[in-house]
């Protein structure tokens, strides 16, 4: 029996650091091409999978719109949402109220763009603040 449970929390890991490596590599690929055809919605989810350890501690809503494919610099791209997520991330895992940590992504086509809205329940930039 610990036999068996050893040999499945094995496989959960192996699994988890395969799904870990594949989303690092490829992040890590959109270089190869200065601009290509790139689908947003994988794009941000592999994201996620990089800020796991943060994306675990709080409730994420995706609400992702059907987006045509966007030609852009992935690379670029990926590191702009790396920094947003990051920080509302880190904002709602500092919210003060008793309110669960909470990120909101939703992706949408207006008119001839891609919009990508990130949204968190976090206390915002007091007001002191000028």
């Amino acid at each position: 029996e610990v036999i068996e449970q050893s040999s499945t929390n094995h496989a959960i890991g192996t699994k988890r650091i395969a799904t870990i490596v594949q989303s690092l590599l490829a992040f890590s690929r959109h270089d190869e091409a200065d601009f290509k055809e790139t689908n947003i919605n994988e794009l941000l989810d592999e994201t996620l999978v990089i800020l796991n350890n943060r994306v675990k501690k709080v409730s994420l809503i995706r609400n992702y719109g059907e987006l045509p494919p966007a030609h852009c610099h992935a690379s670029q791209i990926a590191q702009v949402f790396l920094n947003i997520i990051g920080n509302a991330l880190y904002a709602a895992l500092k919210t003060q109220d008793s309110a669960k940590p909470e990120v909101i992504i939703s992706t949408l086509t207006t008119s001839n763009n891609i919009d990508v809205v990130v949204q968190d329940n976090g206390a915002g930039i007091s007001s002191k603040v000028n």
